[in-house]
């Protein structure tokens, strides 16, 4: 396992799966929006939306009902789950499940039926090893994001191979690593990483992009370069724990991200790469508990075997937001209210 991976292997620590639940949620709606208290001021040419730390709108009560369960304690083939990663639907209603440690993907009907399994690991037409990834093309195909060496594989719903999605060239010849995705009305939306090795000193450039459909890169929303210095090395993970999951696109094109660990600043792209705005707000740090800081140093710990006398160091607190959801009734307001 390499330091490359530490990122991807955390987040699947923290949503491995024995038991799939699929539940309907419903929400007490607000009263009605109150009156805005934040302020918007210009620094550097960019926006920046500044938020009080009071919400604008009273607390929303969340009911979940569940709608059915599959796995824990079953014989059934057809519910034996390894590790799953992604769950996404389709326009029919059906649940396609994702297992990283199997390599395959389930998928059920919206009442829980079993209806097939499509994929399997390997090199071949149709095979990946290890995927994190999942999404649907704009034709109606699932990609499947093999992390490393990066590469999406097509599927067809009905499990025949479809070929591959075309990936940027690396001027060195090497590989791209994938960390997620996300395809939404003929944009594509990636996450990726680049390992590169010098005296005395391992660097990983991490970025946000979008591709042209023939794999090019059409625009980089973001980037970072973390490094360690195997003279005195250190893996802290408030530095690690970056962007990768931290980011999504909204159906208008428009690319959303916090790629900054201890702030509450959501960074906020236009489709074609320009920065739009920041959103931020006051926000105090949560403290980690200390199932929290053994958990996370129980990961590190795997990475830094690998390194002579390799050091961590665990942050005390958790990053500010750690996953980011659009809704699209907000969105549709916004685009009324702004034109954008």
């Amino acid at each position: 396992m390499s330091i490359a991976n530490f990122k991807e292997n955390r987040r699947l620590a923290a949503v491995s799966l024995l038991t799939v639940v699929l539940c309907a949620l419903t929400a007490a709606s607000p009263a009605g929006a109150g009156k805005w208290q934040g302020k918007e001021i210009t620094k550097e040419g960019v926006l920046h939306v500044m938020n009080p730390p009071e919400a604008m709108e009273p607390a929303v009560t969340v009911k979940l009902k569940e709608l059915w369960r599959l796995g824990g304690e079953t014989e059934s083939e057809d519910e034996f789950f390894g590790l799953i990663s992604r769950i996404v639907t389709d326009k029919s209603g059906n649940v396609y499940l994702l297992d990283t440690q199997l390599s395959e993907v389930k998928i059920f009907s919206p009442d829980g039926e079993y209806l097939r399994t499509i994929g399997r690991a390997g090199e071949g037409p149709g095979e990946f090893r290890t995927p994190t990834g999942m999404f649907f093309t704009p034709e109606g195909k699932l990609g499947i994001l093999q992390v490393a060496p990066g590469k999406i594989v097509l599927l067809t719903p009905e499990g025949e191979p479809a070929g591959e999605y075309p990936l940027p060239k690396t001027e060195d010849g090497g590989f791209l690593i994938l960390r997620n995705g996300a395809s939404r009305n003929n944009s594509l939306v990636l996450a990726v990483s680049k390992n590169a090795f010098s005296e005395g000193k391992f660097d990983q450039t991490q970025y946000l992009c979008s591709l042209n459909p023939d794999g090019t890169e059409k625009t980089r929303y973001y980037e970072e370069v973390l490094s360690i210095d195997f003279a005195n090395p250190v893996m802290d993970d408030s530095k690690w724990n970056n962007f990768n999951n931290r980011w999504t696109l909204g159906s208008d094109g428009r690319v959303f991200a916090a790629p900054l660990y201890d702030q509450y600043a959501i960074h906020t792209w236009k489709a074609d790469g320009t920065l739009d705005r920041i959103i931020e707000r006051e926000y105090k740090l949560q403290k980690r508990t200390q199932e929290e800081l053994d958990l996370v140093n129980k990961i590190l710990q795997v990475f830094v075997r690998q390194i002579p006398n390799g050091q961590i160091k665990v942050h005390d607190y958790n990053s500010n937001i750690e996953q980011i959801h659009t809704r699209e009734d907000v969105a549709r307001e916004i685009r009324n209210r702004t034109g954008l």
